[in-house]
């Protein structure tokens, strides 16, 4: 049975693109100008389309449903730090690519190098490693996720993807659809209490940010 068959029709990849694309449509709607300057913006909109670089990033660097999840808790943790912080078509592609990334280093068994991100993600290293520091200052290195606010967050983006459903009247996916990595986790694999810990969180990110040797682990 495929992701989307189970979660509302839709899976956490897919649930992901369609609310960073309605944030942006909003934000570009209210015409909000961008106070915040940061590394994700990008002097033009990127040619690639939001939903083809998500999908893109997904299937290559085989990302287990949940992380999009915790990505997406991580990009709600910067916009409650700075409600100035407008996600638009300019900064959205690199906020997802860092978003993904450090939810891969934090709740995955196996992640690549940032030099391997780099390529998927069609940025340097040298910028990656730039926007991975400034993420990690924007949540001021929050990177703990209780199971009761993960499954909450779940609950949430199933009612979402049960009313864009109703609304676009999706079809059933294929396989061709879906990340290579298309076997779902529970919740539970992603709040793992080896990972939870704040003293084990704290190695984690010691040993996972390690290029980031200026910045200081709390």
């Amino acid at each position: 049975m495929c992701i989307r068959d189970r979660y509302m029709g839709m899976s956490f990849h897919e649930l992901m693109i369609e609310i960073l694309e309605q944030i942006v449509k909003k934000t570009e709607s209210l015409k909000l100008p961008e106070k915040l300057k940061t590394h994700f913006s990008s002097k033009e909109v990127p040619a690639i389309s939001l939903p083809s670089y998500v999908r893109q990033i997904s299937r290559y660097a085989e990302c287990e449903e949940s992380i999009h999840v915790a990505a997406l808790i991580y990009i709600d943790r910067i916009v409650a730090h700075y409600p100035s912080f407008a996600i638009n078509s300019r900064n959205v592609h690199k906020l997802a690519l860092v978003g993904i990334m450090i939810a891969m280093k934090i709740f995955d068994d196996i992640f690549m190098r940032n030099s391997d991100y780099a390529i998927i993600g069609g940025v340097t290293v040298e910028e990656l490693n730039c926007m991975e520091h400034e993420f990690l200052a924007l949540i001021d290195f929050d990177l703990h996720i209780r199971e009761g606010d993960y499954n909450n967050y779940c609950s949430k983006l199933h009612k979402f993807g049960a009313r864009k459903i109703r609304e676009k009247k999706i079809s059933p996916c294929s396989d061709k659809e879906l990340p290579l990595a298309s076997t779902y986790e529970s919740p539970k694999k992603i709040i793992r209490e080896s990972l939870v810990g704040d003293a084990n969180l704290k190695l984690i990110i010691e040993l996972r940010f390690g290029h980031m040797n200026s910045v200081g682990i709390p």
